[in-house]
């Protein structure tokens, strides 16, 4: 990479290439629209289409027809990304996938094809249906903000939520280290 980056994602596509998503350079400005696709049989990296917007922070997630889900982070700026998008690796594109306050502390493909995801503020789960793209949410919360938390589906498609650092009121410093475990049944 000529740039090598930090705070970006990187999704194994069905082909066996992989999506590297956002970021932005270790030292220096942003640059824009800097997404690529790396190809491990020929180790070369090639440009992968621009994000409406450039984003850090994000989530992705491989759906089940192999295009590729972008969901939160943060905007050059520094506010939320509101904008969801999808990559189809088809087109080599980004495309819009509708709109979220969603700032995802974890995201996860559930078996039923729809995404799993934790808001990083309050904690509480939402389900996004590709097909709609729409976000619903579960009335399930895993509680007190958690960061560092893993995030595991089960055999039988429920979702374990583990561990993780429960923070102050303010924000700004760990209370302590989380000993529950949260078990969510779509």
């Amino acid at each position: 990479m000529d740039h090598p980056g930090i705070l970006h994602t990187a999704t194994l596509l069905k082909d066996g290439r992989v999506l590297i998503v956002g970021g932005k350079p270790i030292v220096g400005e942003w640059l824009p629209g800097q997404n690529f696709i790396y190809d491990p049989s020929t180790e070369a990296f090639s440009d992968a289409g621009s994000l409406q917007v450039d984003r850090i922070l994000h989530k992705a997630v491989l759906l089940q027809d192999g295009r590729v889900l972008i969901v939160g982070g943060d905007r050059r700026d520094g506010r939320r990304a509101q904008t969801v998008e999808i990559y189809d690796p088809e087109t080599n594109a980004f495309s819009p996938a509708g709109t979220s306050a969603m700032d995802p502390l974890a995201a996860l493909l559930l078996p039923s094809g729809r995404v799993f995801f934790i808001h990083r503020d309050n904690g509480n789960i939402a389900l996004y249906n590709p097909d709609t793209q729409v976000f619903s949410p579960t009335g399930q919360s895993i509680g007190p903000w958690r960061s560092g938390a893993t995030v595991t589906l089960l055999d039988d498609g429920r979702v374990v939520i583990a561990g993780g650092l429960k923070w102050s009121d303010d924000g700004h410093s760990p209370e302590s280290i989380m000993d529950q475990i949260f078990i969510f049944t779509p």
